[in-house]
């Protein structure tokens, strides 16, 4: 398969994390690319669902050698591909002098892509009729 389109199967079906993978760690709900991990394949690094019910029952999984201690992709527990995972920036591992996590407040949404939202709440939130649904 090429690695467009494991690519695109990837990010619809989810990846299943068997084990610790390492690298920077996602995050489950809120906005932008939540329940997503960064993956590199190859010289491409994509966001992949990792912590949905997809991705729970994806054909898809991810491991680590125990030897090597290199990553690895497999379908249906055949191994596929090489792959990576971003490690977080060091920046995470400090805080504001209020005592908030930086990795709280900016999310790093792939190798060298960091977002966060300026206003943290929104007016949909509290009615799940007019809620969108990527929140």
């Amino acid at each position: 398969m090429n690695q467009q389109r494991l690519i695109t199967e990837l990010q619809t079906q989810g990846l299943n994390l068997v084990t610790d993978t390492g690298g920077a760690a996602g995050r489950r709900g809120g906005a932008g690319p939540s329940d997503h991990k960064a993956i590199t394949l190859g010289n491409t690094t994509v966001m992949v669902p990792v912590y949905t019910d997809g991705a729970a029952r994806s054909p898809y999984s991810a491991g680590r050698d125990r030897t090597t201690g290199s990553a690895y992709l497999s379908h249906q527990g055949e191994v596929i591909a090489a792959i990576d995972f971003p490690q977080s920036p060091r920046f995470y591992r400090l805080q504001t002098a209020e005592g908030i996590p930086y990795w709280q407040i900016a999310l790093l949404h792939s190798r060298n892509v960091l977002a966060t939202t300026v206003l943290q709440t929104c007016i949909r939130y509290e009615n799940r009729k007019t809620a969108c649904q990527f929140c």
